[in-house]
């Protein structure tokens, strides 16, 4: 039939007092339904890529902004202020992190086509939790944040364990 796609359906009724079936044969054209799911999916796939860049060009704006508002200050007499240019080399640096941490996001993305599968286990949350924890003190400590872990004993989640420390480090970098 060329280009349509059709669903066949068969029910098979048995006669009673007789050795053959009745079969039920119903064919039905689904290729405008079909083509109808297919466009839909496509349009909200376009607009998750465009709210996808929308987002992306938000998140890598916010510190391209501030890295470069606080060079100008530093251009424009930041340098001579002994009290605050530390702050302000600091404030470059912490949204420099935050822009290399963005960048390698977008190149994770670009290569998840590529990648296998995560391969999910059991892990324990609180030591992986705790590790990233303290992995992330120094950072904590300098910006005047106190980490506390709140976790119940035994709780275990299926992931995969580097993806897990990724997304634990992202929070608690942020």
């Amino acid at each position: 039939l060329g280009q349509r796609l059709l669903r066949l359906s068969a029910v098979r009724v048995p006669n009673e007092g007789r050795a053959a079936h009745t079969i039920f044969l119903t064919i039905k054209d689904i290729t405008d339904r079909r083509r109808a799911e297919t466009i839909r999916t496509l349009e909200e796939r376009e607009r998750t890529q465009r709210q996808f860049l929308a987002n992306v060009s938000h998140e890598l704006r916010t510190p391209v902004t501030a890295i470069k508002g606080f060079a100008q200050t530093l251009q424009r007499g930041g340098l001579d202020d002994r009290k605050h240019r530390g702050h302000f080399i600091e404030t470059i640096e912490r949204h420099t992190d935050r822009l290399s941490l963005l960048i390698g996001d977008l190149l994770r993305i670009s290569s998840f086509a590529q990648k296998p599968a995560p391969r999910k286990r059991k892990v324990a949350l609180t030591p992986a939790v705790a590790k990233c924890a303290a992995a992330s003190a120094a950072i904590a400590r300098q910006r005047r944040i106190s980490i506390q872990l709140d976790i119940p004993r035994g709780l275990e989640v299926s992931a995969d364990r580097a993806q897990l420390n990724e997304v634990l480090e992202r929070l608690l970098s942020n």
